[in-house]
């Protein structure tokens, strides 16, 4: 390990993953950035998928890893979090691909830009879907209160993620949405990598979050009215308490389930209706 330059922690949550993780941890092994450490934290996964992270771990000493009883990937981040020791934290999913120039090229920017709190680059698809993903530029608070566009590999400093105390592990979903918030809310700025340095699995066995929101409606409309009560007073301020989650309807209607677009429909009007009484 090269001491000249700061350490970065890469967290890896695990969980029933097997088909997918050497190629995530290679991913990260072929990183040009000689200052990188390894965590995963096995989120409680059958037999079968620990015992194959465990024996894939016993040829790679220099990871770091522990088990712990299912809890979310939320917890599994926390877990890491806090064993890691590096000065800047990098959560990636344990099918997910970061290209060898990813964690060089965004300490470069941290490095030299004390203003700037997270770091993301381009993306694309790959697996059952390929492609570009686009990955829009953050402009400001009130753009990322209009919905999530840095993914969960972004690049921060440690004592950022510090602050903020972490992922609430309250949350099912928009967990990373709910981070980059806190992050941000005290200023600061997130840049945009220009290269595609991120790849996104899309499984074509469907076992990915998508399927699983599907089955799981109430929590994904919990996840929603909690992120939009955490941060209510943001929302108003910045006239998109209302009008923002109406919008994202027609989204999900698409790609998720009806139910769930009623459900969450239903908790917009009624909040509507408790402010206005006001």
């Amino acid at each position: 390990m090269n001491t000249a330059a700061p350490l970065v922690s890469v967290m890896i949550p695990y969980y029933n993953c097997k088909e997918y993780i050497a190629e995530t941890v290679a991913s990260v092994e072929q990183q040009t950035y000689p200052a990188v450490e390894i965590i995963i934290i096995d989120d409680g996964s059958a037999p079968e998928h620990r015992d194959y992270l465990q024996n894939l771990l016993a040829e790679k000493p220099h990871i770091r890893y522990a088990h712990q009883e299912n809890q979310g990937v939320s917890a599994a981040r926390n877990h890491a979090a806090r064993l890691a020791q590096g000065q800047y934290f990098l959560f990636l999913d344990a099918d997910d691909i970061i290209l060898p120039e990813y964690i060089a090229k965004a300490v470069a920017v941290l490095e030299h830009d004390p203003d700037c709190k997270l770091v993301y680059p381009q993306a694309e698809l790959f697996g059952a879907e390929s492609g570009l993903w686009t990955l829009l530029p953050y402009r400001g608070l009130d753009k990322l209160l209009e919905g999530n566009h840095i993914p969960i590999i972004a690049m921060h400093r440690t004592q950022d993620f510090q602050t903020a105390e972490g992922f609430d592990e309250r949350l099912y979903s928009h967990e990373d949405w709910d981070l980059w918030i806190r992050i941000l809310e005290k200023g600061g700025n997130a840049v945009t990598l220009p290269d595609i340095l991120f790849r996104y699995r899309k499984r074509h066995d469907l076992s990915s979050l998508t399927n699983d929101l599907l089955s799981n409606e109430t929590r994904l409309s919990e996840s929603w009215q909690h992120v939009y009560i955490k941060h209510s007073q943001k929302f108003i301020e910045s006239g998109l308490s209302y009008y923002h989650l109406i919008h994202d309807l027609n989204y999900y209607r698409s790609r998720y389930n009806r139910r769930i677009v009623i459900r969450i429909k239903n908790w917009v009007r009624n909040l509507k209706n408790m402010f206005s009484k006001r």
